[in-house]
């Protein structure tokens, strides 16, 4: 008899797909309605959309670095990313307990998963990711450029590290048959 299918392998893959889905729509809207590298205000100095490609990873490290092996590196590490999201996915109710804790890990790990997924997407098309949303309190002072995809990743990221902190999986403590049936016996 075929063995029935979990309903974890569909629900939290939805997740995954829906995360890729708003991040590469976003992206297409940025390119459809942005200039590139100017600056348009959405709730003042603070929020601003500014559309850029980004030839490196995660806030443009490696951007500079002009090599004919990047694009190949940069798709292998996000390969390799995903590889390791998908182990994770697999076994993770051996690191975080059980109910609502491991729903949200396997939430966040989803939420990685749909962010590396878009980026990776853009990256093998364009070769370059698509980042536009700008926050900052100055012209001067400004925090990365970054895309949903990458929000995806952090917020997930963020989640997991709390799941792993507050909610981690302690192994079963080794006891003794022998030790226990002695102990019982002096009570």
């Amino acid at each position: 008899m075929p063995k029935k299918l979990d309903w974890k392998w569909i629900v939290f893959p939805a997740i995954a797909l829906v995360a890729a889905a708003l991040d590469l729509i976003t992206k297409q809207i940025v390119v459809s309605t942005l200039p590139p590298s100017q600056p348009v205000e959405f709730l003042g100095i603070i929020w601003r959309w500014t559309f850029i490609r980004n030839t490196g990873v995660v806030f443009g490290i490696l951007s500079g670095l002009d090599a004919s092996w990047k694009p190949a590196m940069l798709v292998a590490t996000n390969l390799i990313v995903m590889t390791v999201v998908v182990l994770f996915y697999k076994n993770l109710s051996k690191y975080i307990k059980d109910g609502k804790p491991e729903i949200w890990g396997r939430t966040a790990l989803m939420m990685i998963m749909g962010g590396a997924i878009g980026n990776l997407v853009d990256r093998i098309i364009n070769g370059s990711v698509v980042d536009f949303i700008d926050w900052g309190v100055s012209p001067q002072a400004r925090f990365f450029i970054f895309n949903v995809g990458d929000s995806f990743v952090v917020v997930g990221s963020i989640l997991l590290a709390v799941l792993f902190l507050f909610f981690e999986k302690k192994p079963a403590a080794q006891t003794n048959p022998d030790t226990n049936i002695a102990e019982n016996i002096k009570k």
